[in-house]
Order: structure tokens, then sequence, then C-alpha cells
């Protein structure tokens, strides 16, 4: 009598589940992912039951990369002279050895580097500008007056403000010296009003 009974509550979980066995819809495949956080739930869950703690682990510090100095270095940097052209050639050299800006500071190559580009400096500042010294034996292309005493018009890769410049200033010129031009001052490829 009692396998009896046993048949009718498995009969009556069977019918509770589905009406066919063949019609039961099949569990879907869980990712690898899923089942870890199934069981670290089910580890935490029972961790809990029993009263035990766990210490999380304290998360990395995420280093922050930096563009520049901050208030503090930069008084630091004030504070032993090194001009301000010298903060990103710093900074760079703080990325690439690693070291903290004292002890890159200290060492005798950062010294002897910081000593030559403040030398530099002050032999380009030592120089005129605007005279014929400071550009030496030749002018530069860039200039208006390197190419009317050249008596050129400037090639047609240059912008065409800086072509009409030329062009008004060799005007100019040959206007004063001569009250009738011997040669043409409109250069080829120049477009006319």
């Amino acid at each position: 009598m009692e396998n009896e009974d046993n048949k009718e509550l498995d009969l009556e979980k069977n019918e509770g589940e589905g009406s066919d066995e063949g019609e039961q819809k099949p569990k879907p495949e869980l990712t690898p992912e899923q089942i870890e956080g199934i069981e670290k739930r089910q580890l935490t869950k029972l961790m809990k039951k029993f009263g035990i703690e766990v210490q999380k682990k304290p998360e990395a510090e995420k280093l922050i990369e930096k563009k520049g100095f901050d208030y503090g270095e930069l008084a630091y940097l004030t504070a032993k002279n090194v001009p301000e052209e010298d903060h990103e050639w710093l900074a760079d050299g703080l990325k690439t050895t690693g070291k903290e800006l004292k002890d890159l500071l200290k060492s005798e190559w950062v010294q002897k580097e910081l000593k030559e580009r403040q030398t530099t400096r002050m032999a380009d500042k030592a120089v005129p500008t605007g005279t014929k010294r400071s550009q030496g034996a030749s002018k530069s292309e860039d200039t208006v007056e390197y190419w009317v005493a050249e008596d050129k018009q400037p090639p047609e890769n240059y912008p065409i403000s800086f072509r009409k410049k030329v062009l008004d200033a060799r005007t100019k010129k040959t206007v004063d010296e001569h009250k009738f031009a011997k040669n043409s001052i409109v250069a080829p490829g120049f477009p006319l009003q």
C-alpha cells in the first residue's frame, strides 16, 4: 500500500510540472560569468549563515596620468629657480625616469642640461632682432624685404596675402626709384584685379 501512495505522490508532482514529459522546456546554458556569479552569491549566503566575515581586498589605487605639475611642485620649482620654459622638459624626464621631482633635480645630468638650456636661451635673447647682424648674411625668405631685395615674386606655395604684400612693396620701390619702370613687376601666375 505504501508503494501505491508513493506512486500517487510522484504522479501529483509530475502533473504540476507539465502534462507531457516531452514538452518540458530545456534549461538555457549558462555562460562562465553567470556560473561564477551564482557561485559567489551562494558562497556569500553560506558565509553569512555561518557568521564568517571576509575582508574585502582594497582596490588598488588608480594611477592618474599627470599632465603637468601641481601647485606644490610648481612652488618647489620656483624656489629652486627653474625657469618655466624647462617645466615641460622636466615633466617628460619624470615620466621617463620614474623618479620623484626632488631626486631628479639633484641628479648631475639634469643640472647640466638645465644650465645648458639656460645658456642657450640667454644667447638667443642677446642677439638683436630686426638687424642685418641678427639674420646673418642672408635674410629670411618669410619676410617681404627678402623678396624685394631679390626683386622676385614668392612662389605660389606662399599665401596670396603675403605675395600681394611683396608685389605692393616691389611696386612702391620701383615707382620711387624710377618714374617709368624698366622691367615688369607682375609675376607670372599672379592674379591681377
